[in-house]
């Protein structure tokens, strides 16, 4: 499922957003455990883990944001999920042979929340799904994740309803990223 590239870079001032590999899992295991009771984050020791971040890897789906010393700031993947993929909610359906990508797992660096990080990140990611040909971006955020659901809004994703999934309540957003 991830994208073509292998450790293509995308430059955005002193930053670095590249495709992970095994030797980020720790520091990016270790953001996803900073992470936990964080407000609006759901997550717990036993998700994200370490083997869906090992599968993240194998897959070329995750993503990091690093700074000019290699250190990284925050982390996304491209999920593959087919219980999301079969909302009713989304414009598109993949079985039609629409090239869409779920993201997922969005993390940032505590000390570097709030400094709009995420959305370089999502911009990052966004620029090389479209230069892959993907026509679609989606993507749930759980309802109470107040933060995200107003950074998601300035990145002009759509909302498209809610659903209950996995235990838990979510806002579902998606962008297109092509006419085609």
């Amino acid at each position: 499922m991830g994208t073509e590239g292998s450790r293509v870079e995308r430059v955005r001032g002193n930053m670095r957003f590249l495709q992970a590999d095994e030797k980020d899992k720790e520091e990016i295991l270790l953001l996803y455990r900073e992470a936990i009771g964080s407000a609006g984050c759901i997550w717990s020791e036993e998700y994200p883990n370490e083997a869906i971040l090992e599968d993240d890897i194998r897959r070329n789906a995750l993503f990091c944001m690093k700074d000019e010393m290699g250190e990284i700031l925050g982390a996304l993947s491209m999920d593959e999920d087919p219980e999301v993929d079969a909302l009713e909610n989304w414009s598109f359906r993949k079985e039609d042979g629409v090239k869409a990508a779920e993201i997922a797992r969005l993390v940032v660096k505590e000390a570097y929340r709030n400094r709009k990080l995420a959305g370089r990140m999502f911009e990052c990611l966004l620029e090389r799904l479209r230069d892959e040909g993907f026509v679609f971006a989606y993507f749930l955020v759980a309802q109470e994740n107040e933060r995200a659901i107003r950074a998601y809004r300035r990145l002009a994703f759509s909302e498209r309803g809610e659903a209950e999934l996995f235990g838990e309540k979510w806002f579902c957003f998606e962008k297109r990223l092509t006419d085609r």
